[in-house]
């Protein structure tokens, strides 16, 4: 049986066959085919590098004179190593999306390249006013994108703009530093306050635990009736906030000051013994509290400073994010408007100060940063 079978094998070995020719250069096609897909979709884009779009900064216009920006110029470079073709322009303002298009069809971006890219928008409606929280996203090359984010500045108003500082141009000028208690020793002026960058934009840093209080103290900018914005961050749980009214054209001084604390000087931490002159708190519920923006008249005397609490409001500050504040200073009507809400957070009446200097706060905080001041008169 064995024999039988190994001559069954031997038998069906003798009849076997070549492949066809017909097929073997079917399948010969198909793996020269394969072959050209996989170099062509896979190895030809490796070789031929990349493009990648870095942006360094860009620029606001109002070019039809209606007080908003209609038009928009980006400063980019394709650092890539392939060209690149910005192809379209998206643009949300306070997270609706608004019609812009790009100044021509296409812009080609070499490697190496650094351009401008102008894009500018479609009708009046599509125009930019301060404050507005802009979003931008360019599409190039098949799908990819690039996209920033910035507040249109104050001067995109139709109200008279009576000061702006937005630290594109160095440090400001006219402002004096206010130092009531030294925490960390040593001495400390208005140097305190560099001048920092960030993707292109600039701001004022807090660099000491003594910057404490400045005021734009400036007889041109002594302000009554005036609209005040301010952008603000901090990476601190201490002390940010405005100053405004500060008038010191009597015997002692007196201001109102609209501010936020974690820490210091709230009773969860302090005062320190030091401070003891600096917050003479009129009574104990006149003390800022943690978690509350807080407004307060104060006024100095022999003694010191006293605080006087007139509103507040329970809030909870992102370290790290920045926000808009804006505090609109209509006589004694008053109100504080955050990251341009058309609902003021806090509302109050006091009519002890009519007219006085801005300024700013940063107690206790190293970490505070300032940008994009504007005053312009009140919208009333």
């Amino acid at each position: 049986m064995v024999i039988d079978l190994f001559a069954k094998v031997k038998k069906l070995w003798r009849r076997r066959k070549a492949i066809s020719p017909v097929i073997a250069t079917i399948l010969l096609i198909a793996l020269t085919v394969t072959a050209a897909a996989i170099v062509y979709f896979v190895v030809v884009p490796l070789l031929r590098g990349k493009g990648e779009l870095v942006i360094f900064g860009y620029e606001l216009e109002d070019t039809d004179a209606t007080y908003y920006a209609d038009k928009i110029t980006t400063d980019i470079q394709n650092i890539g190593t392939a060209e690149v073709t910005i192809s379209s322009v998206s643009i949300t303002k306070d997270g609706e999306a608004i019609s812009w298009a790009l100044a021509e069809e296409t812009y080609v971006i070499g490697s190496s390249e650094r351009r401008d890219i102008v894009f500018e928008a479609a009708s009046a409606a599509d125009e930019l006013g301060s404050g507005e929280l802009i979003y931008v996203t360019l599409a190039y090359d098949n799908g990819k994108e690039i996209s920033f984010e910035f507040k249109v500045p104050g001067k995109f108003s139709r109200f008279v703009l009576l000061y702006e500082e937005d630290f594109e141009s160095g440090l400001p000028s006219g402002w004096t530093h206010t130092l009531f208690y030294i925490h960390g020793g040593g001495y400390h002026n208005l140097s305190d306050w560099v001048l920092a960058e960030e993707s292109g934009n600039h701001y004022w840093h807090c660099t000491s635990n003594d910057c404490q209080f400045i005021i734009l103290e400036d007889p041109l900018r002594n302000f009554a009736s005036v609209n005040i914005s301010y952008d603000l961050r901090t990476n601190d749980d201490d002390a940010n906030g405005i100053i405004f009214r500060y008038d010191d054209s009597g015997e002692y001084a007196k201001f109102y000051i609209v501010w936020y604390t974690r820490d210091h000087p709230s009773p969860r931490n302090g005062p320190f013994t030091g401070e003891t002159d600096y917050f003479d708190w009129a009574t104990a519920s006149d003390q800022i509290q943690p978690d509350k923006i807080t407004v307060h008249y104060v006024e100095e005397d022999a003694d010191g400073w006293n605080w006087y609490k007139i509103a507040e409001v329970d809030w909870n500050r992102v370290n790290n994010r920045w926000y808009s504040w804006r505090v609109i200073a209509d006589g004694a009507n008053m109100g504080l408007y955050i990251d341009n809400s058309d609902t003021p957070t806090l509302e109050w009446t006091d009519g002890r100060i009519s007219t006085g200097y801005v300024g700013l706060i940063s107690f206790a905080n190293a970490n505070s940063h300032y940008d994009n001041i504007y005053a312009w008169v009140t919208e009333s």
